[in-house]
């Protein structure tokens, strides 16, 4: 009978091991994962910082491009005028 209890109990602590094995392993592949994604997560806010930037200085240019435009078609409207007055 004790045989019997004793070979049950090696049997349970060869599982308890193969067990214990399964989550160490687990876990070496939870903490890669959690480094993995820490630094993509970094990543992203850089690319974030980046594309602020961008946007900042777009929308300040934004302001000097569209006068520059309009005066460039007003003083493009003011050649076309004096050419057909003068070309009659």
């Amino acid at each position: 009978m004790y045989q019997s209890l004793s070979d049950r109990f090696d049997r349970l602590d060869e599982k308890l091991e193969v067990l214990g094995n399964a989550v160490a392993r687990y876990e070496e592949r939870l903490a890669a994962g959690n480094t993995k994604f820490d630094r993509l997560e970094w990543r992203l806010d850089q690319i974030e910082n980046r594309v602020n930037a961008i946007e900042n200085a777009v929308s300040q240019m934004g302001g000097k491009t569209v006068v520059w435009e309009r005066a460039a078609w007003v003083v493009f409207s003011a050649i076309i005028a004096l050419l057909a007055t003068y070309l009659k």
